[in-house]
């Protein structure tokens, strides 16, 4: 059954200009080691990378009606079937993340099911 659903837009030149203002701070506010090891490895498409992760971060929060506060609690990770959550320290939450790109656009979808 699913219990909650989540949507986020974002501009990618949105990210950039936080990122541009507020460097390492930004990243460790919002992103696990991982993911932005992740992102860097993406080299040009960092920022879209970064984009991508913080919608689906956005949808996760919101598709649990906001249960899950922090962004670092929630990691988005990268595996051969697309993009999967994990959410720190709490197994019981069973979520599906997609994230899409186009331009200068970022967008994710999450599904809490039960």
């Amino acid at each position: 059954m699913i219990l909650g659903v989540g949507i986020d837009l974002i501009e990618v030149e949105r990210i950039r200009k936080i990122y541009d203002r507020y460097k390492a701070h930004f990243l460790e506010r919002v992103y696990t080691e991982d993911e932005v090891s992740y992102c860097i490895k993406k080299g040009v498409h960092i920022y879209e990378c970064l984009a991508g992760r913080f919608a689906a971060k956005e949808a996760v929060i919101k598709a649990t009606g906001g249960r899950i506060k922090s962004y670092k609690k929630i990691e988005i990770l990268d595996t051969e079937y697309g993009p999967m959550v994990r959410i720190e320290g709490n197994a019981n939450y069973r979520l599906m993340v997609s994230i899409s790109h186009i331009k200068n656009l970022a967008m994710a979808i999450a599904i809490w099911e039960e």
